[in-house]
């Protein structure tokens, strides 16, 4: 485990991410396991193929409403499990947790760290 954050209302709960198994899971507020995304399988979720992950660290939670969420983090990829990347690259997808899909909303490369640093409002949630 490398975090765990707190998921805003009206979803709430925590979210843990997991580096060993590439993962993240979503935690209720008594404790149950609701969902999980795998980055390397998908999980309870539907991963298209360019939204991949594995080795992750500082998940984010944003953009929280009742049936949604988005999550950005650092793809670290870098054991054998890579999915044939390189580099570490940071990583927003969309979780539509009504059909369990996953979208790839931007990858962006160490070049670009920046513009994500400077478009999130860590306070707020939102970016």
């Amino acid at each position: 485990m490398n975090s765990i954050v707190d998921v805003p209302e009206p979803i709430g709960g925590f979210l843990i991410s997991s580096r060993y198994l590439s993962s993240a899971i979503k935690i209720s507020k008594t404790g149950e396991i609701e969902w999980y995304l795998s980055g390397t399988k998908g999980g309870n979720f539907t991963l298209p193929d360019n939204a991949n992950f594995s080795d992750q660290h500082d998940i984010t939670v944003a953009n929280v409403t009742a049936t949604s969420l988005d999550l950005m983090m650092f793809d670290n990829a870098n054991t054998d499990v890579s999915f044939g990347k390189e580099e570490s690259t940071g990583l927003e997808l969309s979780l539509d947790l009504s059909s369990h899909q996953v979208t790839l909303m931007r990858r962006l490369t160490p070049d670009n760290f920046t513009k994500v640093s400077e478009t999130y409002d860590h306070n707020s949630h939102t970016r």
